[in-house]
């Protein structure tokens, strides 16, 4: 499987006065003085577009996912 990183961070990151980071969501936000700056609200926007549904549902969420029948994750009562 291919990860993409990309060669430099996006615009949004280069100032540190421009976002914040949510530890327990895992994810960046933007300050009041990013939101004032098109171009950081641009490329915060487009940083997350792929990462974030528009639903706002986690892709992946635990509670899409089928139980599982595996031994080691569901072991039979015996």
């Amino acid at each position: 499987m291919r990860c993409f990183l990309p060669a430099e961070p996006p615009y949004f990151l280069t100032r540190e006065e421009w976002y914040t980071y949510d530890i327990n969501n895992f994810i960046y936000i933007l300050t009041d003085a990013g939101k004032a700056i098109p171009e950081v609200v641009k490329s915060y926007e487009e940083f997350y577009r792929l990462r974030l549904p528009k639903s706002g549902e986690v892709k992946g969420s635990l509670s899409n996912r089928r139980e599982s029948s595996s031994p080691k994750t569901n072991p039979r009562k015996q």
